[in-house]
């Protein structure tokens, strides 16, 4: 694995672990609900190629040893180690059902998503309960309490993955606008650009001509071969201005085709 990848995992670990100091203890001692679980699978569905298991198993090392930390002060190390022990059990089971049930099947949908994140959170939470308590700490209330905290962080996980999706929506969308801006502030610049350079090759064609014109008419009024010459090379110089006019453009055209139209234009050189 890459030292990107186990930077990202143990980046990840630790805001969940960070997460989870904010908690309700309910049901049995040291057994807490905590947002963090709303953004283990939320971090999972950004990081597809960490993989559930990768991420669930780093933070089943990370989380508990950070929340040791926080209860060493409060308990003695024997009652804080029995607290957050069974939280390894808890990050182990949510990735092992997470993988199974989801990353190893091929149609993969949001809606899907969500489903397998209750199933994780449900199942994941009753195997820290046996580990806490053993099947006697199981009961129908506690059953449902946990459906219901496992519905209620999905839930949020929803809305959590759907604002993010309509705010990159937004993003790209206000991406495209400026880009379009761009363009066409570009496009505006370069037929300015062509219109003037299409009214100096008009003129430069007229100069052109003119200068030629002079050299066939020194033949006629016996001007000296000197001035002949001059003639002849101011002709032959305004010509290749005129070519590198040509070339410009025809870059120009061969860049952005739509914005050229060079139909009234000859360009024969």
């Amino acid at each position: 694995m890459s030292r990107s990848k186990i930077y990202q995992l143990f980046t990840i670990s630790f805001i969940i672990a960070a997460l989870a100091t904010f908690h309700l203890a309910i049901f049995k001692v040291g057994f807490i609900v905590t947002i963090s679980i709303v953004f283990l699978p939320f971090f999972i569905y950004l990081k597809k190629n960490l993989g559930a298991l990768s991420i669930c198993s780093v933070t089943a090392f990370i989380s508990p040893l950070v929340r040791c930390v926080t209860l060493l002060p409060q308990y003695d190390y024997n009652v804080a180690l029995s607290m957050i022990l069974p939280e390894i059990p808890f990050y182990l089971t949510y990735g092992l059902i997470f993988h199974y049930l989801y990353e190893r099947r091929k149609n993969k949908t949001l809606i899907k998503f969500i489903i397998i994140t209750i199933f994780c959170d449900y199942g994941s939470n009753i195997v820290e309960m046996l580990f806490r308590g053993g099947f006697g700490g199981i009961s129908i209330t506690v059953l449902k309490g946990l459906l219901i905290v496992a519905l209620l962080r999905s839930a949020i996980l929803f809305l959590l993955i759907i604002s993010m999706k309509h705010y990159q929506s937004f993003l790209i969308n206000q991406e495209h606008e400026t880009r379009y801006r761009y363009l066409l502030n570009l496009t505006s610049t370069f037929k300015s650009e062509i219109y003037f350079m299409k009214k100096n090759m008009a003129h430069i064609e007229k100069i052109m001509g003119k200068s030629f014109e002079a050299y066939k008419m020194g033949g006629v009024e016996n001007i000296s071969s000197e001035l002949r010459e001059t003639l002849l090379n101011l002709t032959k110089e305004v010509h290749e201005i005129k070519k590198s006019y040509i070339s410009v453009i025809q870059g120009i055209k061969k860049t952005f085709p739509e914005l050229m139209e060079l139909s009234d234009l000859d360009l024969k050189h």
